[in-house]
C-alpha cells in the first residue's frame, strides 16, 4: 500500500498547541485524533497528563477535539465512557465532542470491520454530523497507513506523530517497520518537536533533522 504523505510532522501529539493549527488556518476548528499509540499508549485505559493539559488548551481556544479510534465492543463502549466524562475543570465543559468508533458508522446488520480507518467513515462522519469545512479540521496521528490515509479523500489536513509507548496492536507492529523503512526513504522517517510542515521539515540536511530529532527524544532533567 502507497503511504499517504503528511502535511504536517510533530514528535508528540501531546506537544501540539491551539497556536500552531491557527497559524495553519486561522479558522481552524476541529482536531481528530486516533488514540493508542497517538495520544496514550496502545490499550490505555485513561488519557496521560499531558494529552489531558493539551485537549484543554484546545477547546479554551475554540478547537472542538475528536477522537477516531479502531476498537470495538466493550472496549470501545468504556473508551467512549471514559473520554465522555472528561471535564474542563475550569469551565466544566466537554472536553472531547465525540469518540467515534466503527460501530458509530456502521449500517444496521453490517460490520463494523469494514468501516474502520483506513476507510474514510468516521472522519467523514465528524464533518458531516457536525457540519464541519474540511480545511478547517486536521487530523492527528502515528500512522500513514490508517490515519492520514482516512482523510486523505475528504481535504482535511493530516499531522503524523511518532508512536507514543512501546506497546502496539499485534498486526500494527507487524507493519509499523515497513511503514518507518518507507518514511526514512522518503526523506521524512524524523520528528520535529514543534509543528512543522513536511517541506520545511524536508528542506533541513539529514544531519540537521538527526540532531533535532535526538534533542527532542531526551529527557529533562528536573534536578536543578
Amino acid at each position: 500500500m502507497t503511504l499517504t504523505r503528511p502535511h504536517y510532522l510533530i514528535g508528540s501529539a501531546a506537544d501540539l498547541r491551539p497556536a500552531e493549527l491557527q497559524r495553519v488556518n486561522p479558522y481552524a476548528k476541529a482536531a481528530i485524533f486516533d488514540f493508542d499509540c497517538t495520544l496514550a499508549e496502545h490499550g490505555a485505559t485513561e488519557l496521560p497528563p499531558d494529552s489531558l493539559d493539551m485537549i484543554i488548551q484546545m477547546g479554551r481556544a475554540g478547537i472542538w477535539v475528536f477522537v477516531s479510534t479502531n476498537i470495538y465492543d466493550e472496549e470501545a463502549h468504556d473508551r467512549q465512557s471514559m473520554l465522555r466524562k472528561l471535564r474542563d475543570p475550569k469551565n466544566g465543559e466537554r472536553l472531547v465532542i465525540e469518540t467515534i468508533i466503527p460501530e458509530t458508522v456502521t449500517p444496521r446488520e453490517g460490520d463494523p470491520h469494514a468501516f474502520k480507518k483506513p476507510a474514510p467513515h468516521m472522519p467523514a462522519y465528524a464533518l458531516d454530523t457536525y457540519g464541519l469545512l474540511p480545511s478547517r479540521v486536521f487530523m492527528v496521528g502515528d500512522q500513514q497507513r490508517s490515519d492520514m490515509k482516512s482523510v486523505e479523500s475528504l481535504g482535511i489536513n493530516r499531522i503524523l506523530t511518532d508512536k507514543r509507548g512501546d506497546l502496539d496492536h499485534p498486526v500494527v507492529r507487524f507493519n509499523r517497520p515497513i511503514e518507518e523503512l518507507q518514511r526514512h526513504l522518503g526523506g521524512y522517517g524524523l520528528f520535529p518537536p514543534h509543528l512543522t510542515s513536511i517541506e520545511d521539515w524536508m528542506a533541513l540536511s539529514f544531519a540537521e533533522r538527526l540532531a533535532i530529532d535526538r534533542q527532542r527524544r531526551q529527557p529533562i532533567d528536573i534536578s536543578n
